[in-house]
């Protein structure tokens, strides 16, 4: 009899345990992180005449505030906000990095192009700074918001001065179809698009312009 009461008791316990560890965990759909990228075709140059020389494009440095996968919002002033269950897949300065050299490359403007991984040296270098990357929200409207400063220098050159070809601040601002990660992804991929033609654009110009070719 002591025996059966004991294993009873036993057996008692297993499902209260059991019962317990169910209760530990969140009732209904369990949330889970979304990851999102930025997606476009690349932008189409008409008329160019490739360079007979070289770049290389430096890795982009970012504002520290963006320096992480967090998608950041802002509907009002001094306040950042991040949406919860999403985050881009990496880094934005890597993320717009690999697309802006890919772009570069499919322009065909120069020789060759090198990105900062490679141990090659190039004519001439490219610095990019990210100042802003968020969607910002304006009486009720959200828009996506690139800002980037860039710097494009002649390697041949010791003397500073000299050596800034020129640099420029670029700013796009696109309307987003609604306040959500995945508009803000599609309107960060079209403004950037756009930067990332007007860059191009830009160099291929200075450097014909300024006779900068070898």
């Amino acid at each position: 009899m002591y025996l059966f009461i004991k294993k009873n008791v036993f057996y008692l316990a297993l499902c209260f345990l059991f019962l317990f560890i169910l209760g530990c965990f969140p009732k209904g759909r369990v949330s889970y992180i979304e990851h999102f990228v930025i997606d476009y075709d690349p932008p189409a140059f008409e008329n160019i005449i490739s360079l007979n020389t070289s770049i290389k494009l430096e890795k982009f440095s970012i504002m520290e505030i963006y320096n992480n996968t967090r998608m950041y919002y802002k509907d009002s002033p001094f306040k950042l906000n991040t949406y919860i269950y999403s985050r881009w897949r990496v880094n934005p300065a890597d993320l717009l990095s690999d697309y802006f050299l890919r772009d570069l490359v499919n322009a065909g403007i120069f020789l060759k192009v090198f990105s900062y991984k490679d141990p090659n040296d190039a004519i001439f270098s490219l610095e990019v700074a990210i100042e802003e990357f968020l969607e910002i929200i304006e009486e009720g409207r959200p828009y996506s918001v690139l800002t980037l400063n860039i710097v494009l220098l002649d390697n041949r050159e010791t003397d500073i001065t000299k050596k800034i070809i020129f640099q420029k601040k670029y700013r796009e601002k696109e309307l987003l179809h609604e306040h959500s990660p995945e508009s803000f992804a599609k309107g960060m991929s079209i403004a950037f698009k756009r930067m990332s033609f007007s860059i191009i654009n830009d160099i291929y110009n200075t450097l014909k312009q300024k006779d900068k070719i070898i």
